[in-house]
């Protein structure tokens, strides 16, 4: 499954829950059209409810604000780390094998001289600095790109799981304002839907600015290994 149909999903969820919400509404407005008028009072404090259980909804649609806008793309994340690995980690790394393997080396038996010496003297650091990127660098970069990926998943999921719950609610609410006895149940559960689904989707935030941060310090940590190069290849 693509980033693109995740996302279409999500809005697919969030229809769900404006319909089941106006289904519920209509459902209220039609018990509450039937209350005699001298239980006005039990229809006031009803209404105390209905405007918290609003206040909530209103934190639920203000979180998604902008949220859709900037969803990331785990799997490209996933792709591209798994590249830095078979594209450069594993060939840099192969080279630095063969380096270090003497019999791999053609000018240890035919290049004799100065010259030869002079270069001999500095296998040593180019074997260093190509395994520098390979087993380092590169790998540094795909646990980054890793980390994304996973913070990216959680996130989501979070979300995923935060509106079955509050669909569940609402369709549950929507059961209980059937009747007059069970309408003032009915906020209630929404209210409990939406605190349910706010700290689910709280707990992915959470997890996604964890591995945000563990993907930070996993590039800092690359990031040195560029100066490590001998000096022969920077001077």
């Amino acid at each position: 499954m693509t980033m693109d149909e995740i996302i279409a999903k999500i809005s697919g969820f969030l229809d769900k829950v404006q319909g089941k919400l106006e289904e519920l509404t209509d459902k209220v407005n039609g018990i509450l059209s039937h209350v005699p008028f001298f239980l006005q009072w039990a229809v006031d404090k009803f209404m105390d409810l209905w405007n918290k259980m609003l206040d909530k909804l209103g934190e639920f649609w203000d979180w998604f604000t902008d949220k859709l806008s900037y969803c990331g793309d785990p799997f490209g994340l996933g792709e591209a780390g798994d590249r830095w690995n078979t594209d450069l980690g594993l060939p840099t790394k192969s080279l630095a094998d063969q380096i270090d393997d003497e019999h791999e080396l053609l000018v240890d038996d035919t290049w004799t001289g100065t010259a030869a010496t002079a270069y001999k003297e500095q296998v040593p650091d180019q074997e260093a600095a190509l395994r520098t990127v390979g087993q380092s660098f590169a790998t540094a970069v795909d646990s980054a790109m890793g980390s994304l990926k996973s913070g990216l998943l959680l996130f989501w999921g979070g979300i995923v799981i935060g509106l079955i719950t509050l669909v569940g609610a609402i369709i549950g609410a929507t059961a209980a304002a059937g009747t007059i006895i069970g309408l003032p149940a009915a906020p209630v559960a929404v209210v409990i839907g939406v605190v349910g689904f706010l700290l689910t989707a709280g707990a992915g935030v959470a997890a996604l600015y964890l591995l945000a941060g563990t993907a930070a310090d996993s590039l800092r940590n690359g990031r040195q290994y560029a100066t490590d190069w001998p000096d022969f290849a920077v001077s």
